[in-house]
């Protein structure tokens, strides 16, 4: 493939994921106040925010062992539809418990988008090039994450929750047209053994990658999830709606910056530089006592767990190998549900039984945890 050409497509991939990145995110700080405007209590709303995970986890590795037997184009142009399908469920829905629908193709269609934007994204960029091709997509997801909430929040408040939804359903309408503007389709690998035959839950050899990942991503949403919780139980006076635009940007900075580096340093190296980072912010939390420790916590959790996303994705696609990128982005993906899932559980259960020191210093078994694995998986992860 020319130069432009996958130029071209990669630009229209990446324009795509930031479209459907969209939906779900947009969606997610205000489907619990929908769901209570529709006479949806405490436990159903909680079920509706936490259905679409659990649905995305479980169909990760359907959508990675499709995404390498048939071709990118026709998975990604059916997670866009799952999210249109979703977006129109909670538009036009009469009652709370429709929403769970909506909330369901939601998770599918997050799901098959992203390993399949991922994985096409991937496969078309010179082999050379594919660690700073998923920093690229990182920080088009980045972008999202930063982009969508805000939108969502002040559309929902200004012109009420439906007409929000009518913002996620053109985000996937336009995500679907791009995709179909894209010239290379993502086909499958025909290479005589490329493809493992029959079905795979996990590409073994980014298994430890995904472990990794997990503990990388357990402070981050145990953080996210109680960050405000905590500053109002120790009264400390901080300006947390910052926290996350601050960190936003910073990842942005971080990963447009290091764009070479990501095809020419060692994975390996990578892990201990965020491990020390992700240490430092947890540090910097518990010992936050002003705007500036937040805000340095803010840059070292970019450094950490941000800057791990991308490495650790581009190290999964590399291991997997060619006619398995499907399966080692969605063997990366489960790690990243699993880290999402688990994370708010283990903080409330820290929150709920211990002291409010030891809530931060607590989650520094996460980095330990990540210096284990590196030496129990040493050998495959000096190959990443």
């Amino acid at each position: 493939m020319s130069e432009q050409k996958y130029s071209r497509d990669a630009v229209l991939i990446l324009a795509a994921s930031f479209c459907y990145m969209i939906c779900p995110i947009l969606t997610a700080p205000i489907i619990a106040g929908y769901a209570e405007s529709m006479g949806g209590k405490g436990l159903l709303m909680g079920i509706i925010v936490g259905i679409m995970n659990m649905t995305s986890l479980i169909c990760r590795p359907f959508a990675g062992n499709l995404a390498d037997r048939i071709p990118k184009r026709r998975l990604a142009m059916m997670g866009c539809l799952f999210l249109l399908s979703g977006s129109c469920i909670y538009v036009f829905s009469p009652g709370a418990n429709f929403l769970l629908i909506g909330r369901v193709l939601d998770g599918i269609g997050f799901a098959s988008c992203s390993i399949a934007m991922s994985s096409w994204l991937a496969s078309i960029v010179p082999p050379g090039k594919v660690g700073s091709s998923m920093g690229l997509y990182g920080t088009v997801q980045a972008l999202g994450m930063a982009v969508a909430p805000p939108i969502g929040i002040f559309v929902s408040g200004h012109f009420g929750y439906r007409f929000s939804f009518l913002v996620t359903g053109a985000c996937a309408i336009l995500s679907l047209i791009l995709v179909h503007c894209i010239r290379d389709g993502g086909l499958p690998i025909k290479k005589a053994g490329a493809v493992k035959k029959g079905f795979s839950v996990l590409e073994k050899k980014a298994i430890p990658i995904a472990l990794i990942i997990v503990f990388f991503t357990i402070p981050y949403y145990g953080n996210q999830s109680f960050l405000l919780t905590y500053v109002k139980a120790v009264d400390l006076h901080v300006n947390t709606e910052w926290y996350f635009t601050i960190y936003a940007v910073f990842l942005i900075v971080l990963r447009v910056g290091l764009g070479k580096a990501f095809n020419t340093v060692p994975y390996r190296r990578f892990l201990f530089i965020c491990i020390i980072s992700s240490i430092l912010s947890l540090l910097c939390f518990a010992f936050m006592n002003g705007n500036v420790l937040l805000f340095a916590a803010a840059l070292f959790m970019a450094g950490g767990y941000g800057i791990m996303c991308s490495v650790s994705q581009a190290a999964a696609i590399t291991l997997a190998g060619e006619g398995k990128r499907g399966l080692g982005t969605s063997t990366y993906y489960i790690g990243l549900d699993l880290g999402m899932m688990l994370g708010p559980i283990i903080a409330g259960f820290i929150y709920g039984h211990a002291d409010m020191a030891v809530f931060y210093p607590g989650m520094l078994i996460c980095p330990a945890a990540c210096i284990l694995i590196y030496i129990f998986f040493r050998k495959p992860i000096r190959n990443a």
